[in-house]
């Protein structure tokens, strides 16, 4: 009975975390439509990412959910910043690892990577009301784990631990759906060189570096919904 109420507190803690991000993003990407003017769009994006190569060992496939601020100057200039938030599945190599170091089996870790990337889109028209979209920018990568070790919680913090390319291609069609005006599904590749690590918590609350990758590379495929400002 106390392993379950213990199961039970650390999936709600989980729960809490999962709704506060999904709340900050909403907040942030509703006050982008307050101010909407022409030129302007805003995307909300949700889909599914897919972790490929010794990556994937420790941070997994998972869910994410998003959204970009951008600016329509003409069909080749479309400047903006965006940013992915993925919850993925976390890897049995840092469970392992944590098993190890405490000598329990009481262990949940919870894992956010963020995507914030700058691009710029290229609209190629098939007819008035559907484009083949190109995106090409630059990725900064931030990695967090909450982990919780039978009644203690740690959070490790690993911010812009990796940048590098972001590309994706997608099909734009108009639409009218709320205060929204095109769907948007896509595929996005993302890749950075940099090494990456998970922050291990010691029991004396040092940390060490688990090595588990030389590099990020994974897909994100999902679909978005896009508003634009009236002039």
């Amino acid at each position: 009975m106390p392993q379950k109420r213990e199961q039970n507190a650390v999936f709600l803690l989980h729960r809490i975390t999962l709704v506060k991000y999904f709340f900050s993003i909403s907040l942030v990407a509703l006050l982008f439509f307050l101010p909407l003017h022409g030129g302007a769009l805003v995307e909300l994006t949700s889909g599914y990412n897919i972790s490929c190569g010794e990556w994937s060992k420790g941070y997994g496939n998972g869910a994410f959910y998003g959204g970009m601020i951008a600016f329509t100057f003409s069909e080749y200039l479309n400047p903006g910043v965006g940013a992915f938030l993925v919850f993925p599945k976390t890897g049995s190599m840092i469970f392992n690892e944590y098993r190890n170091i405490y000598n329990t089996e009481a262990i949940s870790v919870f894992s956010v990577t963020a995507i914030v990337y700058l691009s710029n889109r290229i609209n190629f028209a098939i007819n008035e009301n559907s484009s083949v979209t190109v995106d090409a920018g630059l990725g900064l990568f931030s990695q967090r784990d909450y982990v919780t070790i039978v009644s203690s919680n740690f959070e490790s913090i690993d911010n812009f631990s990796g940048f590098g390319p972001v590309i994706g291609i997608g099909y734009k069609k108009s639409m009218q759906f709320s205060v929204f005006d095109y769907v948007h599904p896509f595929l996005k590749l993302y890749y950075s060189p940099k090494t990456v690590n998970c922050h291990i918590i010691e029991p004396d609350l040092s940390v060490s570096n688990l090595f588990i990758a030389d590099r990020r590379i994974g897909i994100c495929a999902g679909i978005t919904l896009i508003s634009i400002g009236e002039e």
